[in-house]
């Protein structure tokens, strides 16, 4: 009877997901920031590498106990491969331009102030320059949100505003700071010198959206050493708070530049509280069209511009 050995196991195939990963932990150049931007747990992240690395018998990083993971010269080798699939990948799915000839959609997360003030007037201008684009302006999500949308590919640029302490990750750059100011109605000031009322007592309103998972104006005040007596409001368009601030209805934490042809034209007040400046930042994604970049360049400069008025 002749021995007929048994079928030896086939290697295990890496996954769409695995290679997602390894880019993402790649760009951040860190296991625990690449969790929090997938949405997924750092112990999720560390065993997707591993699965990759024995799939491929290569090891992709140079771990060290307090370091941040460096990619080896196998790794690096594998990022370009991975981010060729990816892209690849991309295409298949609708997410990237699958025709040459075609329209390339890119897709840009940003608020309707600098929206409308910054970006829009610089549409024109942008399809003469690139005709074969089609820029998709969507509502701006929140940081986590948007840097995860990032990390995946689903979203090319996103411009945001994050406190000028905040670390910034490899997918993102800084464009500028922009100075922060309390604003209020009139006569305001006359009330906190001659103390008929206080910081604490007056409603503040903060630009942009409540955030599901608590009241982070009140955290923002806290910090500054106020303990506000009532929630903070959230309203999304700087002009709608300009106006109800004008009319009374509370103090805006705002940008200087949202709010200085009001304070210049004496219809409110600034008030003499120091705020810590604002980074307005700008995160591209490492799987957008090439074409992304020149966008970038000339956004930034636009906001940048903005932001110094």
């Amino acid at each position: 009877m002749s021995d007929v050995s048994s079928p030896r196991p086939q290697p295990q195939d890496f996954t769409f997901a695995q290679l997602r990963t390894f880019a993402v932990v790649a760009h951040a150049g860190s296991f625990v920031r690449a969790a929090e931007m997938l949405g997924i747990s750092q112990p999720a992240v560390s065993e997707q590498i591993k699965s990759l690395e024995d799939c491929l018998g290569r090891r992709l990083f140079e771990r060290r106990r307090g370091a941040q993971p460096r990619l080896t010269d196998e790794g690096e080798d594998v990022l370009r491969s991975a981010t060729s699939i990816l892209n690849a990948c991309d295409g298949l799915l609708g997410r990237q331009d699958k025709v040459a000839d075609k329209n390339i959609e890119l897709r840009v997360s940003i608020g309707p102030y600098l929206r409308d003030t910054c970006i829009k007037p610089l549409i024109p201008h942008l399809y003469r320059e690139f005709p074969g684009i089609e820029i998709d302006l969507l509502p701006a999500g929140s940081y986590t949100d948007n840097l995860r949308m990032i990390a995946e590919g689903t979203l090319d640029l996103a411009v945001s505003a994050v406190p000028a302490s905040q670390e910034l990750s490899p997918f993102e750059r800084l464009i500028c700071e922009v100075p922060v100011w309390m604003v209020a109605p009139k006569g305001t000031c006359e009330k906190l010198r001659s103390r008929r009322c206080s910081l604490e007592e007056l409603q503040f309103i903060f630009p942009y959206k409540r955030e599901p998972s608590g009241d982070s104006g009140r955290r923002y005040l806290r910090k500054q050493g106020i303990i506000p007596h009532t929630s903070p409001r959230y309203i999304e368009y700087a002009d709608v708070l300009g106006r109800m601030v004008e009319e009374g209805h509370g103090v805006g934490i705002v940008m200087a530049p949202a709010m200085a042809d009001l304070v210049e034209a004496g219809r409110v007040e600034k008030l003499d509280v120091t705020l810590p400046p604002i980074k307005r930042i700008v995160a591209r994604s490492p799987f957008a069209p090439p074409v992304t970049a020149s966008l970038e360049e000339i956004f930034c400069e636009a906001l940048r511009v903005h932001g110094m008025t």
